[in-house]
């Protein structure tokens, strides 16, 4: 109505031309801070996730001048399963991060579009063709493909040394978050005066979002942006309203991946019936077992769980005035894992339903948070004692309430050297001269140097040398793999995974030859090829030189 209002009161040929005058100045916008970025080619992949099937996905981002061109050539054939996708979806879902990435200070229309082009081949999992099924093309595969293309943006942004207005939008670089870890499920029955009822969890949106460049993630939503969000009912809403009684509802302890932020936390809750005999179930969830990959150093976060607890003693315990369980180890009887696509689930009187979800990731060494706030998480319970001395290296003392500083000291040296060791290194490169300033980035933990005139990428934290031009810098970090399910993962990682018996699901750790630091972690199914993910021109198109005599120093 208002807007009506508004072209009457200037007159239809004015209001459009002011259309016209908006939508150009968002793509002029979009488009010069594009040409802002190195161009070259970044890649990132992931997991669409069926049961024990997973799918891969995978993007390439081109950077041009003034145009950024999403390619998911590589990715898996289109599947029998709801959620293949198509490129029209998958770039309606794009330019809403690249909007709040590059130009969120400037009107949100369609000539934010311009700039962008999606290749997806026919018949892929990304542009499927009848008869595959699309009943949800914008959820798992599409969602995946729009986190995918928005981290080979944020590691393009990345790439540019932070100056003038760079460096404002480089701060809204974040870890992947929430938006492919949701943990939906929906129920029906009859309560016991016959009267029928079918509700959806909303809580089961409630995932941690990933953590940010200067700040941990936001707990419980899928971005860091903002935004309008979701909002979650009160437990008392949901037992006045649906035939179920919530034992707990709690933020989910060691769920956003470490880093220097950690990835926010997910929930975590439990319910039995209440005035129903019982309730038939549907689960919609991702992340089973690939979590969402940290950024920078930062480790993934934890995976989607959805389970039943049967034969518990609940009926018993609630009778005996013992009050109820206010975590799930407090809840008894056999453990019955449910799949994240299930259907038919059937949850009787004295049984419980516990869905936990995944969360996202950390950002940046996990070494490298301040001891004082790793204090707080152990506090406020985001984190658990042993998480807080194997992951952060965080000593405590004075029954918890202080950090041993010394002891923190030892500990996270340990941990370095521990990391050292189990990586296996490549011959070094020679260290560049600490007095080289740094002529651009591969990371926000990687700068590149001109020596000599030739281009090397080094540590930025310690200057060790890690590569020459056009090599990639992992090419020259130690490299160290654990399994996801495994003892050693845990205590790595600090978060929950299944194992995959389908084919493992592998964290690959890069460390710094010189100081140890993590300069980058990836998730993916054994077996499937690493790729160099960054190629900015101004370094591969370097062309290579000789090391010096000897490879001793420059």
């Amino acid at each position: 109505e208002q807007v009506c209002e508004l072209e009457t009161e200037v007159g239809p040929p004015a209001f459009r031309q002011a259309l016209r005058e908006i939508r150009g100045l968002s793509a002029r916008v979009v488009r010069r801070r594009i040409r802002e970025l190195p161009t070259g080619e970044y890649v990132e992949q992931g997991w669409a996730e069926f049961d024990d099937e997973a799918f891969l996905v995978r993007c390439q981002l081109r950077v041009g001048d003034g145009m950024l061109e999403f390619d998911y050539t590589g990715s898996s054939p289109q599947c029998p399963y709801f959620f293949n996708s198509k490129p029209h979806i998958v770039r309606s879902e794009l330019v809403v991060r690249l909007h709040q990435l590059l130009a969120a200070d400037v009107p949100f229309t369609d000539g934010v579009l311009a700039p962008v082009r999606v290749v997806a081949p026919e018949g892929s999992i990304v542009n499927a063709r009848p008869p595959a099924p699309v009943a949800a093309a914008h959820m798992h595969v599409a969602l995946l493909a729009m986190e995918l293309g928005e981290t080979c943006l944020k590691k393009a942004l990345a790439c540019a040394l932070p100056r003038g207005g760079l460096a404002s939008r480089q701060r809204r670089i974040t870890a992947p978050g929430g938006t492919t870890g949701m943990g939906l499920s929906s129920w029906h029955g009859r309560t016991h005066d016959g009267t029928a009822e079918t509700f959806l969890v909303m809580d089961g949106n409630a995932v941690g979002a990933g953590a940010c460049s200067d700040r941990d993630g936001i707990d419980m939503t899928g971005s860091d942006y903002g935004g309008p969000g979701l909002v979650y009912p009160d437990v008392e809403t949901v037992e006045q309203t649906y035939p179920v009684l919530y034992l707990y509802k709690r933020l989910r302890p060691d769920a956003g991946g470490a880093g220097r932020f950690r990835g926010g936390a997910s929930v975590d809750a439990a319910f039995v019936l209440h005035g129903t005999d019982g309730l038939e179930g549907t689960t919609l969830g991702m992340r089973k077992a690939v979590p969402l990959p940290g950024l920078f150093g930062g480790y993934p976060g934890a995976c989607t769980l959805f389970e039943l607890r049967q034969d518990t003693t609940l009926g018993q315990r609630l009778v005996a005035g013992e009050g109820l369980p206010t975590e799930s180890s407090e809840i008894d009887g056999k453990v019955v894992g449910v799949g994240l696509n299930a259907a038919g689930i059937r949850l009787r009187q004295g049984e419980v339903f516990r869905f936990a979800n995944a969360s996202g990731s950390g950002f940046g060494d996990p070494l490298e948070r301040d001891p004082d706030r790793v204090l707080g998480d152990l506090r406020d319970g985001y984190v658990t004692p042993a998480t807080a001395r194997s992951v952060y290296g965080v000593v405590v003392t004075d029954g918890g309430r202080a950090v041993d500083v010394a002891a923190t000291a030892t500990a996270r040296d340990a941990i370095r050297a521990a990391r050292r060791a189990r990586a296996r290194f490549p011959e070094r490169v020679p260290d560049p001269p600490r007095s080289a300033a740094p002529i651009g980035r591969l990371s926000l933990a990687v700068e590149v140097v001109r020596v000599r005139g030739q281009l090397v990428a080094r540590c930025a934290g310690c200057g060790a040398g890690l590569a020459l031009a056009p090599a990639g810098w992992r090419t020259g970090a130690g490299v160290a793999h654990s399994t996801l399910g495994t003892t050693e993962y845990g205590e790595r990682a600090g978060v929950w995974a299944p194992f995959r018996a389908a084919g493992a699901v592998v964290l690959c750790e890069y460390v710094c030859p010189g100081c140890g630091q993590l300069l980058a972690t990836e998730v993916g199914i054994d077996g499937v090829t690493h790729e160099d993910d960054v190629r900015p021109d101004f370094y591969v198109g370097a062309s290579g030189g000789d090391l010096p005599a000897g490879r001793g120093p420059w």
